[in-house]
């Protein structure tokens, strides 16, 4: 299967069967944009990369400090999560990330900002993501 560089809320309601993880807050804020368009789709899950729906400093985890231990807690409730959401869905048969996380606007601070939380993050998403799915980067 070929996923498109920006996920739509067409192709994921196309695709019933996967279950896509777009960029959100702890408490499923989203903000105007990407993560609003994905708002009460039964087959997203809204990671919770950040504190609150905005781009001020203090709305991403921090490298240092509690911030960090904080985020490890929240990206195991979230494999939790996701295991519940499997286990409630039978039609569900992959776990697939948007291509853009960590490398939008709302989500490429990590980058520079928090480089740690980042790398935490991208290696939790290998290990809840069905591997094998081909990002079509011309769509």
């Amino acid at each position: 299967m070929k996923i498109p560089l920006y996920l739509t809320r067409d192709f994921v309601r196309a695709n019933p069967d996967g279950l896509f993880i777009i960029a959100g807050t702890c408490n499923r804020c989203t903000e105007a944009g990407d993560p609003a368009e994905f708002a009460f789709v039964k087959n997203v899950y809204f990671a919770p990369i950040k504190i609150k729906p905005c781009m001020d400093v203090d709305a991403f985890f921090k490298d240092t400090g509690p911030s960090m231990h904080v985020f490890s807690v929240v990206l195991k409730t979230a494999t939790k999560e996701l295991e519940n959401m499997f286990a409630a869905n039978k039609e569900l048969k992959y776990i697939v990330h948007d291509p853009r996380i960590g490398q939008s606007n709302w989500t490429g601070p990590m980058i520079s900002n928090t480089p740690q939380c980042y790398n935490m993050l991208m290696m939790w998403l290998k290990t809840v993501c069905v591997p094998n799915m081909e990002i079509d980067y011309k769509l």
